[in-house]
C-alpha cells in the first residue's frame, strides 16, 4: 500500500529510537482517516502533512509517553491511554494536526459522539 509519508518521517517527529517498523500501523491509520475525510479538500502536501501528524498522534496514544519528570526524587509521569486520549487536542501531535486542517475535515473523527435516545410514551391525543 503507498502511504503519503514514511516511517522515518514519522520516526524524527516523535524522536523515536527504536526501530521504525514499529509505526507502520499508526501511518496506515492516518492514512485512511486522511484519505476517507480530507480527500478533495486538500492538495497532496498538505494531505502528507495532514497523515504525518495524525501518525505522530496515533502513535503517542498508542504508547506511554513522558508527560513529567522529576531531579532528586527521580520520579516520571507518564501519560497513558486511560487518561482520555481519545481526541487530537490530546496529544501535541493532534493539535498540529487540526492546525493544519484549516477546512475542518478531521473534525468529525474527534468530535464527540452524541445522540438522543427517546424512552417516553407518545401522549394521547384528545
Amino acid at each position: 500500500m503507498s502511504y503519503r509519508v514514511t516511517a522515518d518521517e514519522v520516526k524524527e517527529v516523535v524522536q523515536l529510537e527504536e526501530d521504525s517498523d514499529v509505526l507502520t500501523p499508526f501511518i496506515r491509520t492516518a492514512n485512511f482517516l486522511v484519505t476517507k475525510l480530507c480527500v478533495g479538500t486538500y492538495e497532496s502536501e498538505q494531505l502528507s502533512l495532514l497523515e504525518l501528524w495524525l501518525a505522530a498522534h496515533f502513535y503517542s496514544v498508542a504508547r506511554n509517553r513522558r508527560v513529567s519528570e522529576g531531579a532528586d526524587g527521580v520520579s516520571a509521569g507518564y501519560r497513558t491511554p486511560g487518561d482520555g486520549l481519545k481526541r487530537l487536542e490530546s496529544t501535541f501531535y493532534g493539535q498540529q494536526a487540526i492546525a493544519l486542517d484549516t477546512e475542518k475535515c478531521l473534525a468529525t473523527a474527534s468530535a464527540p459522539s452524541v445522540g438522543v435516545v427517546w424512552l417516553g410514551t407518545e401522549e394521547d391525543e384528545e
